[in-house]
This record gives structure tokens, C-alpha cells and sequence, in this order.
């Protein structure tokens, strides 16, 4: 309210102190987040991607659209959606559920990404068939492509190049103080936990775009960067590089 009156100030007074009690109720911070981002830097490496090669569902239907929380994944996804052959089925946990139910659905005792060594073609292609595929036909029968737009699936690239090599991904981007300040001014459903500090949320940041460096060097296939900006500036060439794309 103080925000819409024109105070900003004393509004982000009120945003931090809100931070402070939700920060006692997720104390972990950003640190589990960071941490978990370097551990894919280091696991999902070529040489593994390459392990999978030809192992994948060859579907070019599933669209992944990622970033981070505020920088336009809906507006990319309700553009997507306008097209006659596409669809959009919103923000699926499919992937995360994958990821972290992989040690069980192997029968094996190491959680990800350890256990990755041990994954199956039967596994990759059963899930990719039956639950992914079977989840986007709902939200578009007859479209040919379906988009994911849960934006932090920015950590499951690898597994989703594991799972579709065909697939595109579509990767968002705003400035990262507009980003960071109007993360800092929601209040998300769900864990948040790196967004509670204004210094973990900065290193939270920097911690996704090393990853999604990573990603951008090692993944056998393309990946769009859409600019939030850009895409609000000239709406028209930026959709048009998106349908391009796709």
C-alpha cells in the first residue's frame, strides 16, 4: 500500500521487516540453494550428458521457459500459449519430482546427482512417455509445442536434455536489480528462502547465472535468451524470435 502511495521508502522498510519474520520460519538462507547449483556444475558434466546419448524421447513437444522468479517466464508463456499450434500448461513440478525421486524410482540408495550413473533407458523413457508427455497432452491436445514455466526448473537442464534432446528451452532474463527488488517485494507461496536477505539474494543470483552458463556450454541443444525488457520494448520482433525458435 505504501508502495502504490508513492513512499518507497518506508515500503521497503515494511518489506524487510516482513523478511525478517518469514526468515525465522526458513533460517537456511541461501546457502542449501548455492550449494546444490555447484554440485550440478560439477556433476552434470559433457562426458555424463554424453553417457545418455540417443537414450532420450525424441518429442519436440515439451517448451521449458526458465529463470528466475520475476523476469517474465508468464509473459513469455502467455505469448506462447496465443499461438494456434502451442499451448501452455503452466508451472509443472514434473522435473523436480523426477530429480528427487529418482534414488527410488532406481531402487538405489544415492540421491541425485549421484545417482545418475545409474540411470536406465527404461526409466528416461517411461517417465518422459507416460507422466511428461502425458501431463502436456492435457494442457494441449492438439498442440505441437506445450511449455513448462516453472521458472526454477533453470536447475533441471540437464536432467531435461537428458530426458528430450529434441526440446527447446527458453530462457528469460531482466536486469538483475529489477529482478532482485521485485523478488524481494513479493510474498511467494512456497519456500523462498534465499530471498529473504538482500545479500543472499545477490549471491543467490550470481550463483543461477553461473549455472546457467554452465548449461549454455555444455547442453547438446539450443537455448533462447529472451530479454524482459526487450520482449516489453518491441513486442512485436521478440515474439517473433520466440516463434522462430520454436
Amino acid at each position: 500500500a505504501l508502495d502504490d502511495l508513492g513512499e518507497p521508502g518506508e515500503a521497503f522498510a515494511w518489506y524487510t521487516e516482513g523478511h525478517t519474520i518469514k526468515k525465522a520460519h526458513e533460517p537456511e538462507g541461501a546457502a542449501p540453494g548455492m550449494a546444490f547449483m555447484e554440485t550440478l556444475r560439477t556433476a552434470l558434466t559433457p562426458e555424463i550428458l554424453e553417457r545418455f546419448q540417443g537414450m532420450g524421447h525424441p518429442s519436440a513437444k515439451p517448451v521449458l521457459i526458465v529463470g528466475m522468479p520475476r523476469s517474465g517466464t508468464t509473459l513469455v508463456e502467455q505469448i506462447l500459449a496465443s499461438h494456434p499450434r502451442a499451448a501452455g500448461a503452466g508451472e509443472l513440478g514434473l522435473l523436480p519430482y523426477f530429480r528427487n525421486n529418482m534414488p527410488d524410482l532406481l531402487g538405489v540408495s544415492a540421491e541425485f546427482p549421484d545417482c545418475l550413473p545409474d540411470l536406465t533407458r527404461d526409466l528416461i523413457q517411461d517417465f518422459a512417455e507416460s507422466t511428461y508427455l502425458w501431463r502436456l497432452a492435457k494442457a494441449g491436445p492438439d498442440a505441437e509445442r506445450v511449455s513448462d514455466k516453472l521458472p526454477h526448473n533453470f536447475m533441471n537442464l540437464g536432467l531435461f536434455a537428458l530426458l528430450f534432446p529434441n526440446a527447446r528451452i527458453v530462457h528469460c532474463r531482466r536486469d538483475p536489480v529489477d529482478t532482485c527488488v521485485s523478488i524481494y517485494c513479493q510474498n511467494f507461496a512456497g519456500r523462498h528462502a534465499y530471498a529473504h536477505d538482500l545479500q543472499d539474494l545477490g549471491r543467490y543470483y550470481r550463483a543461477y547465472e553461473a549455472l546457467m552458463a554452465h548449461w549454455q556450454s555444455v547442453l547438446p541443444m539450443p537455448i533462447l535468451d529472451l530479454d524482459y525488457q526487450a520482449l516489453v520494448d518491441d513486442p512485436a520482433t521478440e515474439s517473433a524470435r520466440l516463434l522462430d525458435f520454436l
